[in-house]
């Protein structure tokens, strides 16, 4: 959009606004109401003398919001608050320069009112901590572990750790006699039916931006936990959700003779427990890839930090594990192909499957692998071509090539998200910005050196 389209747009509203009292006057709200949608009827802007509201109709709505989008990109504030926050700001501001002050409408009195909106929403951001229940293992120890800035505890960890901020909340209570209501009570009951908290702080965020990237980091722990230790450990890990301890299930068919026939089935909602997390934790080359993957989280809970390759990792992993997490075989294919096509993908590739399944080669392969690169680079494209079938859909969803292939397409992301994770912090990727074209000649030259049987120097 150009200046001139922000100047239009705001025209449109205001001559909306017009329009709909102009129709009001002429035939009365109750016959106006009675034929109008609902959406026009629930759409409406502040009146400019403070009192009553200015009808506007949707689509005056859904320019204003567009407009705050604009606001918002055109700004320091780019992911750090919602569009909803600077349009109930840009609202009144449009009513309250145009209407009531009738300032001039043109492209630099609007560009006034975007910055001053976003200026408005800024005043809600903040630094927060946020508890998070997760669902990880079934041991307790040790009681409390970080990857990056998100810190994990136990359950009685965690109940130790908040438990002065509660009691100082019901103090205040007390001395304001306010109503009182048992927290203590609520948060055991929540959070005492989850084995985990994940905690992290978040930065100069509105409260609705702030909770999302909470969730966003802690996800971002849990799914690189599930990158680093495997599908078949981590598949139960899962941020919140219901406080269900199992999953029990009942079928019913008719057989032979119309004979009831009954099966039942049992499915824990708790990750089954990892062999010696303690150790797992203490082996150097797990602390080292959970140390790239903390170090790429920080790209979310501070979002003045440009981070590109962070960025990729954290959205990458994203995908795998959701792919680890998905039940359905052809979803689990698409997500883990899809966690690769994330993490290897630049502007400048044409040959899209050659290309990927080469630099994912590049960063599988080592020396001692199992396969040769070219072997690598096959898989890949085979999986890559799968991905593409049922996109695509020239493969049913539900072709047994499918099932077969679902595991090894979510082991195939795993080997080379791991490698990814390990390369581009040995190579100072995550704590810098870089840019594009130079991720670009990097996979060049990793290519390069791997189809020559030579480890990246």
């Amino acid at each position: 959009m150009s200046a001139e389209d922000w100047v239009a747009d705001v025209n449109f509203v205001l001559s909306e606004c017009v329009r709909f009292q102009q129709e009001v006057d002429r035939i009365g709200l109750s016959a106006w109401l009675k034929n109008a949608s609902r959406s026009d009827a629930m759409a409406h802007l502040p009146h400019p003398s403070g009192k009553g509201s200015l009808l506007c109709g949707i689509e005056a709505i859904r320019r204003l919001e567009q407009l705050s989008n604009v606001a918002i990109r055109n700004s320091d504030a780019l992911g750090t608050l919602t569009i909803d926050r600077v349009y109930q700001a840009l609202r009144t501001l449009i009513v309250h320069r145009f209407i009531r002050d009738q300032r001039p409408l043109n492209v630099q009195q609007v560009q006034k009112a975007l910055a001053a909106a976003v200026r408005e929403a800024k005043r809600a951001r903040y630094d927060a901590t946020h508890f998070i229940p997760c669902r990880l293992a079934s041991t307790s120890e040790p009681d409390q572990f970080s990857i990056g800035p998100v810190v994990f505890r136990s359950r009685a960890a965690f109940f130790a750790r908040i438990r002065p901020q509660v009691d100082a909340l019901a103090e205040r209570g007390k001395a304001t006699e306010t109503i009182e209501t048992n927290d203590w009570v609520r948060i055991e009951s929540y959070y005492g039916a989850f084995d985990w908290i994940g905690e992290v702080r978040i930065r100069n965020c509105d409260p609705d931006i702030s909770e999302e990237r909470a969730r966003q980091a802690v996800t971002a722990a849990i799914d690189i936990l599930q990158v680093v230790f495997g599908a078949s450990y981590t598949e139960r890990m899962a941020v919140g959700g219901p406080t269900m301890a199992n999953d029990r299930r009942v079928h019913m068919q008719l057989g032979r003779d119309d004979e009831l026939q009954l099966s039942w089935s049992w499915r824990a909602t708790s990750p089954v427990a990892l062999p010696d997390l303690r150790d797992l934790l203490a082996n150097s080359e797990v602390a080292f890839l959970l140390g790239s993957g903390g170090q790429a989280i920080e790209a979310i809970i501070d979002p003045a930090l440009d981070r590109p390759i962070s960025r990729r990792l954290v959205d990458a992993a994203s995908w795998y594990g959701q792919a680890v997490r998905e039940e359905f075989d052809a979803a689990r294919i698409v997500k883990a192909v899809t966690a690769l096509e994330r993490l290897l993908m630049t502007e400048d590739v044409a040959d899209i499957a050659s290309t990927l399944s080469a630099r994912g080669a590049a960063l599988a392969w080592r020396p001692t692998s199992r396969f040769d690169f070219d072997e690598w680079k096959g898989r890949l494209k085979k999986a890559y071509g799968l991905r593409s079938q049922l996109v695509h859909g020239s493969l049913s969803p539900f072709d047994q090539e499918v099932h077969l292939r679902s595991d090894w397409c979510v082991w195939l992301s795993q080997e080379v998200l791991r490698a990814a994770f390990g390369a581009w912090r040995a190579v100072s990727g995550l704590d810098r910005r870089v840019l594009d074209s130079d991720l670009s000649t990097w996979f060049g030259q990793l290519v390069k050196n791997a189809s020559q049987g030579k480890m990246n120097e």
